[in-house]
């Protein structure tokens, strides 16, 4: 039976022995704690075959229950777990005889309302309870009908935050007393220290397959997408989002899983408005349980109504030498307002962790970028001097060959039509090495979009295929679809310089291959491949430098161009053929979507 204010006061003035209260009310609610009698109350044997189950979870609370039993002498026992989404206990381990399906399914409500159960009040209070008779503890739910007696202890985290229980029941009156209630704590001490030590490690694990994953990608919207729905995940949130600084003054949405989804790239905060932008303006966590009691609340944008707000957690994405964003994740409220689900500061550390990666990793791709930019304009500067000298050459040619056409003014009508071809053929040169140098400033520019890589190279290979003469090009894939985030133009472009590089090498009869796989990683996979005699290991390095070919014409900006290209659309490109079987150059791009046949 629950202690009424006015029997814990004359309890705890001594008025009312705890035996005496047993006794009267076949209850008892013990609220000290246990952790430090563990040596004094377990054998040492119990407390060997506990630890030696560890780190196998199902393994250690099986044993943890068979101890709790063989112990107190009891008849049934279970563990239960909480689900604060639903405010519920879910028996998730059960020792003893008569246990069924039913049963076992049962669901135990968070609740101090008479009837629901032992197990939801301990849950609720976080306070072991002892029943001597349970025909007469209001709390009582009858799961077992030759359940006499029970105690129940609460499982809980480092915090402070309740689990799960632990339940042991027996077919005898009076059958437990406070020692065994002690020993039933310390047993379910162990079994939350397990499980919060292997939730800890799958958190860790998380962050760990993440940071994997932010040291190798290069699309950033994947990589914050994949951010938010692991926070979603380690905290066991509602909802998460990621805001990051753009123009040096605003906070800018550019992840979410829930209802702001449809905002990203649209949701705005100021520097220091509202929580978002204080943590932003100040580099500093924010952790409440009502954010409508805090003054610095706007609720401009909201991952669900600020009603069903029922805890909000935001931490500094914190960069090498600034902030870079935010993120920030809430849980809804309870069904039931007696009880809360609050963020903890282990939560909060835990989130801190994983903006610290998203910062390293920002810091990365901004790195990356600078040093593209300016191997970029390091390129430019070569190629400008190279064109002025290529462009040079060919305006002094055609300089000789219009003063040779004044001349050849009063000459036969076939000198002059052999100077305005030749004219015309610089000028074209001239065009054509312009055109090359301006495609190459703009390869790294992409408009991304959705694009389905089969149809669009299916048909272009189709129709490229006509003019590369005695060379066959074939189309090859095991997908119907292949989706991608890129620009349409530039990738024909991209395959189309590698399929004539390959026409220009490959011997009349020979066969170009284009196809389309997925790769071990969930990326699309393009391969280019033709049965030429391929490249030097030692030119493989080279090939995509600029200015470097073994082709008379043009620049030596295709591959260049190609290069570029592809690291636009968060990929890479290798060529992976072997010297004397025909060149195969590999395009690897991250995929949105990929459909098998």
């Amino acid at each position: 039976m629950e202690l009424g204010t006015d029997q814990e006061d004359a309890f705890g003035s001594g008025q009312i022995s705890g035996e005496a209260l047993g006794k009267a009310n076949g209850s008892v609610d013990y609220t000290e704690s246990t952790i430090g009698t563990i040596a004094s109350v377990l054998s040492l044997h119990s407390v060997s075959r506990i630890l030696n189950a560890f780190p196998n979870i199902e393994e250690l609370m099986r044993v943890a229950l068979e101890e709790a039993l063989k112990i107190s002498r009891g008849k049934h026992g279970f563990i239960a777990l909480v689900n604060y989404h639903t405010g519920e206990l879910t028996i998730g381990w059960v020792v003893g005889p008569g246990w069924t399906e039913e049963k076992r399914s049962t669901k135990f409500k968070l609740t101090r309302e008479p009837g629901k159960g032992i197990e939801g009040y301990v849950a609720l209070t976080g306070k072991p309870y002892l029943s001597g008779d349970l025909e007469s503890d209001p709390h009582h739910y009858p799961l077992f009908e030759d359940s006499l007696s029970r105690m129940v202890v609460p499982l809980k985290e480092r915090s402070g935050k309740t689990i799960g229980i632990l339940s042991v029941s027996s077919d005898r009156y009076n059958a437990f007393d406070e020692k065994d209630l002690r020993i039933m704590q310390a047993l379910a001490d162990i079994a939350a220290l397990a499980m919060s030590s292997a939730d800890y490690h799958a958190r860790e694990q998380k962050l760990i397959e993440l940071g994997m994953e932010l040291a190798s990608q290069t699309d950033i919207d994947a990589l914050l997408d994949k951010v938010v729905s692991t926070a979603i995940e380690i905290l066991q949130a509602d909802d998460c989002s990621l805001f990051l600084i753009e123009d040096g003054s605003k906070l800018i949405l550019k992840a979410s899983k829930g209802a702001l989804k449809e905002h990203v790239g649209k949701a705005v905060y100021e520097i220091g408005e509202g929580l978002t932008g204080w943590v932003a303006l100040n580099g500093e966590p924010i952790r409440l349980s009502d954010v409508r009691s805090d003054p610095r609340w706007r609720g401009r944008y909201t991952e669900v109504p600020v009603d069903e707000i029922g805890a909000f957690l935001a931490v500094p994405i914190m960069g090498r030498q600034s902030c870079k964003g935010v993120l920030r994740a809430i849980r809804k409220r309870p069904p039931d307002a007696s009880y809360s689900n609050p963020f903890t500061p282990e939560d909060q550390n835990l989130l801190y962790m994983l903006a610290s990666q998203v910062g390293a990793a920002l810091d990365r791709v901004e790195l990356q970028e600078r040093l593209i930019e300016v191997e970029r304009m390091a390129a430019l500067g070569e190629m400008s001097a190279r064109a002025a000298h290529m462009l040079g050459n060919k305006l002094f040619a055609l300089k000789g060959a219009l003063k040779e056409l004044r001349i050849a003014q009063v000459t036969p009508g076939e000198e002059r039509e052999r100077l305005y071809a030749a004219i015309d053929g610089l000028i074209r040169e001239m065009e054509e090495l312009l055109q090359e140098f301006r495609y190459f400033v703009k390869s790294a520019r992409v408009d991304r979009n959705p694009v389905e890589l089969v149809l669009l190279l299916s048909e272009f290979v189709r129709q490229i295929s006509h003019s590369t003469g005695e060379v066959s090009v074939h189309f090859e894939t095991h997908l119907d679809e292949a989706w991608i985030e890129g620009d349409a133009e530039r990738l024909k472009r991209c395959v189309g310089e590698l399929i004539e590089n390959a026409a220009h090498f490959t011997p009349q009869g020979g066969i170009i291959t284009v196809s389309i796989e997925p790769s071990t990683h969930g990326e699309v996979m393009i391969t280019v491949s033709d049965t030429g005699k391929g490249i030097p290991d030692e030119d493989k390095e080279k090939i995509f430098e600029p200015f470097y070919s073994t082709r008379a014409q043009g620049l030596g900006l295709g591959l260049a161009i190609v290069k570029s290209i592809v690291q636009a659309h968060g990929g890479t490109i290798e060529e992976c053929g072997r010297y004397g079987e025909g060149a195969k150059f590999v395009i690897t791009i991250p995929a949105a979507k990929l459909l098998h046949r």
